[in-house]
């Protein structure tokens, strides 16, 4: 192991910077070439290493960059654990020693390297302690570059904190069926005396104690984040709220709301994602829609008898039960208002008890297309709050309104993997389910593996599929199921998507992956306000 030392600054370092920069703008005269890292501040004792980043705009450019790189040495060594930057070495090099980096300018490596060196930059003192401490480290640690780096890290997270830079921290959240939609159904199907699979809410099944109608509304989108952001804690839907609770694996309309009919887990009913592969057929299906994912052509063929949907109202005895939808089905509802009428007359009609499966498809609609933080969601937000106060001052004394959410959503970045000829060459046919949470077949499983972590890893978790199923993450899971989870499912941890059909339109928001902003949701209690 090669010894750590740390020598004084040198005047060279940026001759030694200039003359790399020279030969690389040779092979990449379209990109920036940024000396970084303590031998780019005057003054600073270093490693005597350049450290050197080529910024990139767009991470769907980084195969073409390594193919480039790859014919004048460089061999990549992927990310390193640190998001936005990626390694590289090579042997026979004839310029001074070198860390050379691909980087994102939002990415963290390029950040806090930058962040860092204006930090120095502006603070000489600050020089002086960050070179002691590096010294120190050296004689302490001579042969242990992680221990040498470690000790570095508590000046450099309080530099980068006076700078007002706050590492970006995303949180993965994992379906607990303790706390989860299901268990939401769980109160519903005990309140009217039918069996259950899962435990109920206590939140839950105080609000129904006396209730005679029950109504399930799903608010497509209207997760937690979105929630909160967008409405204040005066306005209805805040104050109603009474739990939070996790979606299913996947966070998707087709897996959560087919789970809400069914009282059932995506791993039992096999509705998991937008669209899914059938070998029988050998097509992948958009599920609701028979259609072909990738043609849009209308497909003639019996998908729906492998996947049946048995809703689980029909266990109610005694009960009156109804289904909403908007428009998009037949005798839909035209308007959010058209549906709470209905709600309405429903509830009021009825001498029986009742239950009522309604879903609303916003604002998720207007999330995927104009972002999750935009004014034109807001708006619609707040809409919604407002139909539901009409609502609550229409309901007699009988009903109980439960709003609940399928999923969240965050804002994305697409990745658009045909850019990826040396992972795509592994695909035994085309990837499915969704963007953020991403089926694999493949026909070199440590092939796949390696090259998927060398690129995504600081994005995607990848990871076996009988792996995920072992852990519970779908529940109990169906040979049906089973055949359309594949072989590797990567789920997103950051704000990037999979483009699968290099879609030009992508959504600016979208959800699937394993984000708490994606797996967190309301539930939320709404009776007759007139009382």
């Amino acid at each position: 192991m090669r010894k750590i030392e740390v020598v004084p600054y040198s005047p060279e370092w940026k001759k030694d910077f200039e003359q790399i920069k020279s030969f690389l703008s040779r092979y990449f005269p379209e990109y920036e070439i940024i000396h970084v890292g303590s031998t780019s501040v005057e003054g600073a004792w270093a490693k005597p290493i350049i450290d050197v980043d080529l910024l990139i705009p767009d991470l769907n450019l980084l195969s073409e960059i390594n193919q480039r790189l790859a014919k004048i040495g460089f061999r990549f060594r992927g990310d390193l654990t640190i998001e936005g930057r990626y390694a590289y070495d090579i042997d026979n090099w004839e310029f001074a020693p070198c860390h050379f980096y691909v980087s994102l300018p939002d990415g963290q490596g390029h950040v806090e390297h930058m962040v860092l060196k204006k930090h120095l930059e502006k603070y000489p003192e600050e020089v002086a302690k960050y070179s002691r401490i590096k010294k120190k480290l050296a004689k302490k640690h001579p042969f242990d570059i992680g221990k040498y780096i470690d000790g570095k890290s508590f000046f450099i997270m309080k530099a980068m904190k006076k700078e007002g830079y706050i590492r970006p921290k995303y949180q993965v959240v994992r379906p607990d069926f303790s706390h989860s939609l299901l268990n939401v159904v769980s109160s519903i199907q005990n309140h009217f005396k039918a069996s259950s699979g899962f435990a109920t809410l206590r939140s839950v099944d105080e609000e129904l104690q006396s209730a005679k109608h029950v109504v399930l509304l799903v608010l497509d989108g209207l997760g937690k984040n979105i929630l909160e952001h967008h409405l204040t804690k005066k306005h209805l839907l805040r104050r109603k709220t009474i739990d939070f609770v996790t979606s299913v694996y996947p966070p998707t309309t087709v897996a959560a709301t087919t789970a809400l009919r069914t009282g059932k887990t995506p791993g039992e009913t096999g509705w998991l994602g937008w669209y899914q592969y059938f070998k029988q057929f050998d097509e992948h299906i958009v599920m609701f829609q028979n259609l072909n994912y990738f043609a849009g052509r209308k497909l003639d063929v019996p998908y729906l008898e492998e996947v049946p949907i048995t809703p689980f109202p029909q266990a109610f005895e005694g009960v009156r039960t109804y289904e909403l939808y908007p428009a998009f089905m037949p005798d839909g509802c035209k308007t959010l208002k058209d549906m709470m009428d209905r709600i309405i007359d429903i509830t009021a009609s009825s001498e029986e008890p009742s239950f009522t499966y309604a879903y609303w498809d916003h604002p998720d609609c207007l999330i995927h297309e104009e972002g999750c933080f935009s004014e034109e969601v807001r708006k619609c937000v707040r809409d919604i709050n407002e139909q539901i106060k009409y609502l609550g001052k229409r309901l007699n004394d009988e009903t109980v309104v439960l709003l609940v959410a399928d999923h969240g959503l965050v804002d994305v970045k697409p990745i658009y993997l045909s850019k990826f000829p040396e992972l795509t060459k592994y695909f035994v046919h085309k990837p499915a389910l969704e963007s953020r949470f991403t089926v694999f077949y493949v026909n070199d499983f440590n092939g796949f593996a390696e090259t998927f972590n060398l690129y995504f890893s600081s994005y995607f978790d990848l990871f076996p599929t009988d792996v995920l199923i072992e852990q519970g993450v779908f529940g109990p899971v169906s040979d049906t199921a089973r055949k359309f989870l594949g072989d590797f499912i990567a789920i997103a941890k950051h704000k990037y998507a999979f483009s699968v059909k290099d879609d030009p339109h992508f959504f600016k928001a979208t959800h699937a992956g394993g984000l708490k902003e994606e797996m967190m949701v309301p539930v939320i209690a709404v009776k007759n306000s007139r009382r």
